[in-house]
């Protein structure tokens, strides 16, 4: 008889199913393995009675930062009163930066990073009765002490060693498994459906973990893996075939729309509408679609795109390249939109409001307050290679500032200067206002504003609890973008400000 693999789901009603516990499902059974696969869903089943019902072989948690309270509790609470007659795992970007779980907590097994030879390769271990301990990308209690490394300046990480190359084959992947989710969920009658093409972003927005999570498999293959277009386009027509389906949501990063991807995207808007022909929904960087003829565009239209995103984050200058880094210009954006209104292409934007920008230093502080208020500008980009470099050039202009003045006035009024010329504003609210102007100019379709929340391993929330911002409670962290800012940079009014803004 196969033995049961129950995998928890925390319903956080985002309409968007699982891609990653049906892509684990469908890894569990290929190659033939004696399992089956089944679902618990903490929302509707009481985890405890489920186990205690179906006496499974293993329970698997997969955990984003943010959404993991909930799970970590409902295992706590499996391990109080089940014990340890079933084996559980845990994985996902919560447990990939969160590496010491394995000691904090009582499971047997944490994944960290891409799993999807880790994920079989334990699986057969537990099966057969082998150790666990010499898995890549597997922690356990007995390889702890020897893989789970601690810096000072980084926390825990696991030996570079420890981690096997990134999936680069990934038309060597089994369809997901679908059929884990729809039959057992409200997913079924939701006509939207979810796939990746591809994996992998190079971007390091400080408020997202990709760049350290790229930091982590440096050496360790290519940043960008891809599905060719007739093995993503069968995925996609057999689940047309088996399920009602009317819209397709991608939910790579960033769409293949990278220069190196031209071949794959003319491909795509000649075998995508005869094989498939559903409307989709895809995330894009406006630099990455700005071009003067708008190939790349055209041929998502001809594809026959529905929609596609085009995140803003801030319309603030100082804000976009200094705090977040995201280093797009002005000028990427407008012709974007404007092209993409031009081919009929909807266009969302997303703008983060509640960001820790820095403000304008008091020119009459006492030199010491206003001092420290300098420092808070200039420790706003330091978390990178590429952020120490955009700080250095800004500190070279400010003391270049200094140099030139005579008085104490003369060098704060040249600082000043400087620091208008690069976006920095007076009040923090004046961000965010100009956030929604800019939106507006821009004409987007729709344009959604969530708060900004500080996690966990990203630089922009360390930098958030440097300068004081946030203590650092990232268990304290509410799950919805919609809750008010946690930051202590804003009194009560400001962040009911930044609500009624992003609510309006």
């Amino acid at each position: 008889m196969a033995e049961e693999i129950l995998f928890v789901l925390h319903d956080d009603r985002s309409q968007t199913e699982p891609l990653n516990l049906m892509l684990l499902s469908a890894l569990a059974k290929q190659g033939g393995r004696p399992f089956r696969t089944g679902l618990i869903v903490l929302e509707r089943d009481d985890i405890v009675e489920v186990v205690k019902q179906r006496k499974p072989a293993i329970v698997a948690f997969s955990a984003v930062m943010g959404l993991h309270t909930l799970l970590l509790d409902a295992h706590k609470r499996l391990r109080r009163e089940v014990g340890r007659s079933v084996k559980t795992v845990i994985g996902g970007p919560f447990a990939t930066f969160r590496p010491q779980l394995i000691n904090e907590e009582d499971f047997d097994a944490v994944g960290i990073g891409e799993c999807d030879d880790a994920w079989p390769e334990l699986l057969d271990a537990w099966l057969n009765g082998k150790p666990d301990d010499g898995i890549p990308n597997i922690l356990t209690k007995e390889n702890a002490s020897r893989v789970l490394k601690k810096s000072l300046m980084a926390g825990w990480q696991v030996d570079h060693s420890h981690l096997r190359d990134r999936v680069s084959a990934m038309d060597d992947l089994p369809f997901m498994d679908r059929e884990l989710i729809y039959p057992n969920t409200a997913f079924k009658h939701r006509y939207k459906r979810a796939m990746m093409a591809g994996r992998g972003c190079p971007f390091r927005c400080t408020y997202c973990f990709e760049h350290e999570w790229n930091a982590m498999y440096k050496g360790k293959g290519k940043v960008l893996a891809r599905h060719s277009v007739t093995r993503l386009c069968a995925e996609l027509r057999q689940l047309k075939e088996q399920y009602d389906t009317r819209f397709i949501m991608f939910k790579d990063d960033v769409f293949p729309v990278f220069n190196p991807d031209i071949e794959w995207l003319e491909e795509f808007a000649e075998v995508y509408p005869r094989e498939v022909g559903l409307p989709y929904h895809c995330s894009l960087r406006a630099e990455l679609v700005n071009e003067p003829d708008s190939r790349k565009l055209t041929l998502l239209k001809k594809s026959g795109i529905g929609s596609m995103t085009m995140s803003i984050e801030s319309g603030n200058d100082f804000s976009r390249k200094y705090i977040i880094i995201r280093q797009m210009e002005d000028e990427d954006m407008r012709s974007s939109f404007a092209k993409a209104r031009e081919l009929r292409i909807n266009t969302f934007s997303n703008t983060i409001l509640g960001l820790p920008n820095p403000v304008l230093p008091d020119l009459h502080a006492p030199s010491e307050v206003y001092q420290a208020q300098l420092d808070v500008v200039l420790k706003a980009v330091n978390s990178n290679e590429l952020g120490k470099k955009i700080r250095a050039a800004l500190t070279a202009r400010i003391e270049q500032a200094k140099t030139s003045a005579g008085t104490d006035r003369e060098a704060r009024l040249a600082v000043d200067k400087v620091l208008r010329e690069v976006g920095l504003l007076e009040k923090r609210i004046d961000y965010e206002k100009e956030s929604i102007r800019y939106t507006v100019g821009l004409r987007t379709s729709f344009a959604e504003y969530p708060v900004f929340f500080p996690y966990e391993g990203t630089a922009l929330g360390d930098f958030a609890a440097q300068i004081g911002a946030f203590d650092g409670d990232y268990e304290s962290l509410p799950a919805s973008y919609q809750s008010s800012s946690p930051l202590d940079c804003f009194d009560e009014k400001e962040k009911l400000q930044q609500q009624n803004l992003a609510l309006l």
